[in-house]
Order: structure tokens, then C-alpha cells, then sequence
């Protein structure tokens, strides 16, 4: 697919009208001039997937403090 959409910047969500992989909602995406390539679709994967893990563990952490 060939797109100018930075990736990963579209919200992102497992359920609901939010979470889709379509471009209907505009607020977070980003373009570039350029088209992606691979190479920056898969560092940018890469990236997303480890902050989305330390996004996960914090979230765990607080359940657990928060929950006695």
C-alpha cells in the first residue's frame, strides 16, 4: 500500500468507532512528503510495539497499586 500517512499515528484501539484501521479520524495523523518505505514503516512498527509494551507494564503496575 502505498501511503504518505506517517505510521502509527492514527489511534489505535481494539474496540470501537476509535480504533479502526482506516483514516475516518484525522486529529492524530501526521504526513510526509515522501511515501513510506518499508525500512521506515518497519522501525516505526518496531517503535510503536515497545512503547506500546511500557504502555501495557506501567498500566499493570498502577492496577496493581491501585487495586488492595
Amino acid at each position: 500500500m502505498l501511503s504518505k500517512m506517517v505510521p502509527f499515528t492514527l489511534p489505535f484501539a481494539y474496540s470501537g468507532n476509535k480504533g479502526t484501521s482506516e483514516a475516518l479520524l484525522y486529529k492524530y495523523l501526521e504526513l510526509q512528503d515522501k511515501p513510506v518505505t518499508a525500512d521506515e514503516y518497519q522501525k516505526a512498527q518496531d517503535k510503536w510495539k515497545k512503547e506500546k509494551e511500557e504502555s501495557n507494564k506501567k498500566a499493570q503496575e498502577d492496577l496493581a497499586n491501585h487495586v488492595k
